[in-house]
């Protein structure tokens, strides 16, 4: 987040945070459901503990709960602030509902900052500025990257991560060939000796 837009951004997504609903996946007002397994959920939440003792902010404290009448391994939304690029937040995927916002000076070291990363599932960018947009599409090694519509997939387009996110694509023509076993042909309808045959009579020894 650029250091201009991030005080008001930070406090604009902590309003819309607090407002999302927690519960079952199956109800049509609910906004997150639950994670996997027990295991994933502490993990997540041990995760969120080990970013605050590494310095991040916990602006919005969510956790684990389990609202009245309904299983499952549920964990709060939460929002960790003031993030140091390099700490555990930056450098661990934390599969739940958590945002990192780590604030930069410009689009330049955000490019930076994305790279200095052993994954490279995905990368998106808010911009009104092509030329910016470009050079960060360019720059950051990512599988997607999407430029102001984060997340809108495309049958036709491959998906799949680079990095420590992944081999191979899903989707696409590039996906088709994970289901495809090439086969090499190779034909001359001449039946004849070839000149580099051996022996080699023209060799000069």
């Amino acid at each position: 987040m650029e250091r201009p837009i991030a005080a008001e951004f930070t406090e604009r997504i902590i309003k819309f945070v607090a407002r999302l609903k927690v519960g079952n996946p199956m109800a049509s007002d609910t906004d997150l459901g639950p994670l996997i397994s027990h295991e994933a959920a502490r993990r997540v939440e041990d995760q969120v503990a080990r970013a605050v003792k590494d310095g991040a902010t916990l602006s919005v404290a969510g956790g684990m709960s389990r609202p009245a009448g309904l299983p499952g391994h549920f964990f709060e939304p939460t929002i960790l602030t003031d993030v140091r690029h390099g700490s555990l937040a930056t450098r661990e995927e934390i599969f739940g509902p958590v945002l990192s916002i780590t604030t930069v000076a410009d689009a330049d070291e955000a490019i930076r900052f994305a790279n200095d990363s052993d994954y490279g599932l995905g990368a998106s960018i808010y911009t009104k500025d092509l030329a910016t947009a470009m050079r960060a599409m360019e720059s950051i090694k990512a599988g997607t990257f999407w430029i102001n519509d984060p997340l809108t997939d495309n049958d036709a387009a491959p998906f799949g991560g680079m990095r420590h996110s992944g081999i191979g694509r899903e989707l696409g023509a590039e996906g088709l060939d994970a289901f495809r076993e090439p086969k090499h042909v190779h034909l001359d309808w001449v039946m004849e000796r070839k000149p580099w045959f051996f022996p080699y009579r023209d060799r000069k020894v």
